[in-house]
């Protein structure tokens, strides 16, 4: 009967012993499959600090993503122009106090653009200055219209029609340094047209035709 005890007994503290076992072994492969219970590392709260954009940041690839805006420098070197964000043209941005002004008076450039023969819808649209070309001092727009040239004075709106052949194109318009002439090409021949009065002259004349 001793005997017997006895081994009851320990059959008893064995089942114990591998049932405890079994359970750690358990729970320490639940830890390992669930990241959550594996000695998770505490938590530090981020704090986000600002950081001046630098050239570098932009330069570097894959450092800087964002859209950047279409700016035009001005001669003073101290501002830029921008399209205006509320419409009606162009503004101008003053680089050191961020201020922002109209650059120019639509409505004026679109009186002095409607005595050249525009109506009045093409001229509210090209007083956008959204589509020209401008001096060398930003005083002056350039405009391309219908196959003419078109300049308008942006202190007093005033406007002269250069050309007017709507048949023919003139190409790759653009203002001579001092700003009183116009150049364009037209039939293969570069000429030159008087912001004074409107005169135009031919400086080359064709040699040849293609397929000639």
């Amino acid at each position: 009967m001793k005997v017997r005890s006895l081994f009851l007994l320990c059959l008893a503290l064995f089942s114990s012993t591998t049932l405890g076992i079994a359970q750690h072994a358990g729970t320490s492969s639940q830890n390992l499959l669930n990241p959550r219970t594996r000695n998770p590392e505490p938590r530090v709260q981020s704090t986000q600090q600002k950081k001046e954009l630098t050239l570098d940041d932009v330069a570097t690839p894959f450092r800087f993503f964002g859209d950047t805006a279409d700016v035009q420098w001005l001669p003073d070197g101290q501002s830029y122009l921008i399209e205006n964000p509320t419409g009606g043209g162009l503004a101008r941005v003053d680089v050191a106090t961020g201020r922002m002004t109209p650059f120019h008076d639509a409505p004026r450039l679109a009186q002095g653009l409607k005595t050249t023969g525009l109506s009045d819808g093409e001229a509210n649209g090209l007083a956008s200055l959204s589509n020209c070309t401008f001096n060398a001092g930003y005083t002056t727009a350039l405009f391309d219209y219908k196959n003419d040239l078109f300049a308008c004075d942006l202190t007093t709106g005033k406007a002269i029609r250069l050309t007017n052949s709507p048949d023919k194109s003139e190409l790759e318009a653009s203002f001579s340094p001092d700003g009183q002439w116009v150049a364009f090409v037209r039939d293969s021949n570069l000429f030159v047209v008087s912001m004074a009065d409107g005169k135009e002259r031919a400086l080359t004349q064709r040699l040849f035709r293609l397929g000639v």
